[in-house]
């Protein structure tokens, strides 16, 4: 018998050798480990649900490349490893098409690659936002969130109300306080705060201070009276989260503790398997203590050191003797019945965050570029320094003294800050974590676009955000059909070469499965110049022809300057809407391809239709200004824009504004001074765009108009979450309003009425408000009209959310007006989503439908003089702006039309006209190479205006009656 070999042992075929990890480690030694998680233990990776227990988490750069970070991390499911590996958002400079990039949103995982089957493993992409958790991700692009607050686990808990098995333990909140107002007295109403957690659930202690106890009789209304309402969510945003109101059984008709789960602020998915908490109380010498588990299972979540959820508490108290019910809390904003992004983020460790031992109140004033603090503490903190700090950086410092109520108080303000929450530091310690924007809301699809103009061609490439499906991308020349290039495009960049330069594309991206995972943008590199808008009807009131006689001559200047020719006509505030109509009519049909807008200026008449109203709220007629715009036969009494839409038609009209203290010509005459000092780019406005949405969750997202197109117009990362009345906005480019509440009969909630924005000013150029009545915008101080009617108030408002409006092509130099058109012409063969009520003849738009996006500030001073030959010569100051050089037109008439001179841009201030007179009338813009965010157009500004003497003094502008 021969010897027998025995078999060597194999390495099993997902072991990883020496060598390929020596390797794959070279460029990355000499970093250091974080030797705390900062990744949740449950990331939910679709396909990967079993990975748990993710550990090695390593933070680092590659040297080279400055402002890039990498992380790497390991799980283990019992069975086979998953790494990971990728980097932080990075933006990228310019390119030589002008284009500039966006930076992408956090997002997850990249798509997988196929790995060996025995290994069980995925290598992916993730992007870093210093912010993720066991349900999702959540924060603004290129923003970091607030910090999470760690929950020390306690299993020897006991549910009894006595709480003498917390001991010293717990993560601790020592004062819940109002989000505005005066805060209550200790000794009247006062609340504190600890909290822990088991296998069971998450662990809540309060202590409250009271007296009088007066609780709610019906169990869905226990929030009116003395309660408390907890949250809890799987991340600050998600729709995974549930509310429970508890009363505490302190008034002697409910003697003891009644929970009742509010439905209307809970996942309908959760309300199936709900949980009841287990809550007990006990009275004190002052008030009550009242332990209260909640319990995991609510959520379907399996506890896990390094998970991170949302929480939140609100403690509400009702005197019967007649006074206001007060709510303390501890997120700084009210509203997280409605908004589960009003939650703070916590986390389950063996460990609390140190305590918050003072509590800050933080307004940000955009408009002055500051934040103002209150600061409350206890007064054996008085004479403690306080500061704030953002980013470790002080920005602003001051003393605690001793306050009302018996808090130790301070006020602080200091510069602003770009990030997600400051810190309060009292005596060198951290003593609250104040969230200065809520996470951002993930609708629409932040695509971001590069034109490519490799190998001598040019390429738009569109980079598509990592998700789990696929993505349907189509393009079309702006008008025809759509084209579908991919119906089945993975995640990254997708590329379509087959475009050219000088023209534009318009490009729609759609993701499957979600309705509204959409983005629509205008692309283009180097598109040439357009020199003619069409024609303008301009209709005002009658009396305002001699009241505003020079701001009326300026903006008709205005007009033709930026391109249009202008139809002027008088009207009176009593005339039939058929007399106008028809005016306007028969001025289509004389030029059907020239005149496409139409501009009313104070009293027009309105023309009322429809049945059905747009909110929801029973039936009724509509202010209808669309009538002026579709030039169909069909007859107009219907709830649906009867055919198409021709004219873009937007209105200014102040009358019945009582609430500004100030009479319709002067709301009037400071609305079109900054309509002037807008396209002249006198107005300082801040490339920025602010979503407040207090419809957050809710199924028709109506705030898809603001994310949608903010986020394609301007970089994400300057698009912020906010919320009224925690900001003061400053100018911005954007600004969306999204309020729940009863517009006709009193102010919307989370927001206002008229008279708060005498005080506030909604201050974005273009607006998009929505809620019920508001589209009713004849109403007295209405507040779409309100948002124009400050001298620092917007320049255009629409009433969006039902339908969805789109203003993607503004991004290459359309103007609002076309947006407008658009809109009210989508029956969703354009685009999708449409929203509730679309081509509804409510579609309206408030203020000056020719505005465009980027306005370019004009040179100055234009002189004409005779020439020592033949002709005239012209002189002008150079614009301040970095100009690609300067376009002359001349003209006949002083209102034009006005014919270009020059073939191509002339580079100094001065130009021989050899064939002009002194006769002629001229015109000079500043041409640039406009760059936005999806390409690059020639873009011109305001045009500056010469002529003879005599003639141009005239402050007067003929209107035909």
């Amino acid at each position: 018998m021969g010897a027998v070999t025995k078999p060597q042992k194999q390495p099993p075929p997902w072991r990883i050798g020496q060598g390929d990890l020596d390797a794959w480690s070279a460029p990355y030694r000499g970093w250091h480990y974080a030797a705390d998680p900062v990744i949740p233990s449950d990331l939910k990776i679709p396909g990967h649900e079993t990975f748990h227990s993710f550990d090695v988490p390593t933070v680092y750069q590659i040297p080279g490349e400055a402002g890039k970070w990498f992380m790497s991390f390991i799980g283990f499911n019992g069975q086979g490893l998953l790494t990971s590996r990728g980097r932080t958002p990075a933006s990228h400079p310019c390119d030589e098409a002008g284009t500039r990039r966006q930076p992408a949103k956090p997002r997850g995982f990249a798509p997988r690659r196929r790995a060996a089957p025995a290994l069980a493993a995925v290598i992916g992409t993730m992007i870093m936002s210093g912010c993720s958790t066991i349900g999702g991700p959540h924060g603004s692009a290129g923003q970091d969130c607030a910090p999470a607050f760690s929950i020390p686990r306690m299993p020897a808990v006991l549910i009894d109300g006595r709480a003498n098995d917390w001991g010293a333990g717990g993560f601790r909140v020592d004062a819940l306080i109002p989000d505005q107002g005066a805060i209550p007295a200790r000794t009247n109403f006062a609340a504190g705060l600890r909290l822990g957690w088991n296998d069971a659930g998450l662990l809540a202690l309060l202590e409250v201070t009271g007296g009088d106890w007066s609780e709610a009789e019906k169990i869905t209304e226990l929030f009116g009276r003395d309660s408390a309402e907890f949250y809890l969510a799987r991340y600050p945003g998600s729709a995974e989260r549930c509310q429970w109101l508890v009363a505490p059984g302190m008034d002697e008709r409910y003697p003891e503790p009644r929970v009742h789960l509010q439905e209307f602020a809970t996942s309908p998915r959760l309300l199936r398997n709900t949980v009841a908490p287990t809550v007990a109380r006990v009275r004190t010498g002052d008030g009550y203590r009242m332990e209260v588990l909640l319990p995991w299972k609510a959520l379907g979540v399996l506890p896990r050191r390094g998970d991170e959820l949302a929480f939140q508490v609100m403690v509400n108290n009702h005197e019967r003797q007649g006074r206001p019910q007060e709510n303390l809390l501890w997120f700084p904003m009210s509203g997280a019945a409605f908004d589960s992004r009003k939650l703070h983020r916590i986390k389950l460790a063996d460990e609390p965050s140190p305590p918050v031992t003072a509590r800050a109140r933080v307004r940000v004033d955009f408009r002055g570029e500051i934040i103002e603090c209150e600061v409350f503490a206890p007064l054996l903190m008085a004479a403690q320094p306080v500061r704030v700090l953002s980013a470790g950086r002080p920005l602003a410092a001051g003393t605690l003294a001793e306050g009302a109520n018996g808090f130790a108080c301070a006020k602080l303000i200091g510069p602003g800050a770009d990030a997600a929450a400051v810190t309060l530091d009292v005596n060198g310690r951290v003593a609250d974590v104040v969230p200065l924007d809520l996470p951002r809301a993930d609708l629409g699809i932040e695509t971001s676009v590069r034109l490519d103009r490799a190998a001598g061609g040019l390429a738009v490439a569109v980079g598509l955000p990592e998700h789990e499906g696929a993505y349907r991308v189509a393009r079309r020349a702006p008008g025809e059909a759509w084209q579908v290039l991919a119906d089945a495009a993975p995640a990254g960049e997708f590329r379509d070469a087959a475009v050219e330069s000088g023209k534009v594309y318009e490009y729609g991206i759609s993701r499957a499965g979600d309705r509204f995972g959409t983005d629509y943008f205008w692309a283009g590199s180097r598109v040439p110049l357009r020199d003619r808008r069409g024609t303008v009807l301009l209709i005002a009131e009658n009396s305002l022809i001699e009241l505003l006689a020079p701001e009326i001559r300026r903006l008709v200047f205005d007009l033709v300057g930026d391109g249009w020719q202008v139809v002027r006509k008088t009207v009176l505030s009593t005339q039939a809407p058929a007399e106008i109509r028809a005016w306007i009519r028969a001025e289509y049909e004389r030029a059907p391809d020239a005149v496409n807008t139409v501009l009313l200026l104070g009293r027009v008449p309105v023309f009322r239709a429809g049945h059905a109203r747009p909110d929801g709220h029973g039936n009724g007629t509509s202010p209808a200004d669309v009538y002026y715009g579709a030039m169909g036969d069909a007859g107009f009494d219907q709830d649906v824009i009867p055919g198409r839409v021709q004219l873009a038609v937007g209105r200014v009209d102040f009358s019945n504004m009582p609430a500004f203290g100030a009479g319709e010509t002067a709301l009037l005459r400071r609305y079109l001074d900054r309509d002037h000092a807008y396209r002249h780019g006198q107005l300082a406005v801040v490339e920025r765009a602010l979503v407040h949405d207090n419809f957050f969750g809710q199924p028709e997202r109506f705030a898809y108009s603001g994310w949608q197109n903010f986020t394609t117009l301007l970089p994400p990362e300057t698009v912020r979450t906010v919320t009224w009345p925690n900001v003061r906005p400053g100018m911005s480019q954007f600004f969306y309003v999204c309020g729940a509440g009863h517009g006709a009969a009193g102010p919307v909630a989370g927001f206002g009425d008229a008279a708060t924005l005498v005080k506030t000013p909604l201050e974005g150029v273009f607006t998009m408000v929505f809620g019920s009545f508001l589209y009713e915008w004849d109403r007295p101080d209405n507040l779409l009209r309100a948002t124009l009617a400050h001298e620092r108030g917007a320049l255009t408002c629409g009433w969006a959310g039902r339908p969805h409006w789109y203003l993607h092509s503004m991004g290459m130099g359309e103007t609002i007006g076309d947006c407008l058109r658009r809109t009210q012409n989508n029956d969703g063969a354009d685009y999708k989503p449409v929203g509730g009520y679309g081509r509804g003849i409510h579609i309206a738009l408030l203020g000056d439908p020719t505005l465009r996006l980027h306005p370019v500030v004009p040179p100055s001073d234009l002189r004409v003089q005779a020439g020592s030959a033949r002709g005239v010569r012209l002189n002008w100051a150079a614009s301040p702006r970095k100009v690609n050089g300067y376009h002359v037109y001349r003209a006949d008439a002083e209102f034009g039309p006005y014919e270009r001179i020059t073939k191509e841009p002339v580079q100094g201030p001065d130009l021989n006209d050899p064939d002009g007179t002194p006769a002629h009338y001229y015109q000079v813009r500043a041409v640039v190479l406009q760059e936005s965010t999806t390409g690059s157009y020639c873009n011109s500004s305001q045009g500056i205006f010469a002529g003879p003497a005599e003639k141009t003094a005239n402050a007067h502008v003929d209107f035909p009656p």
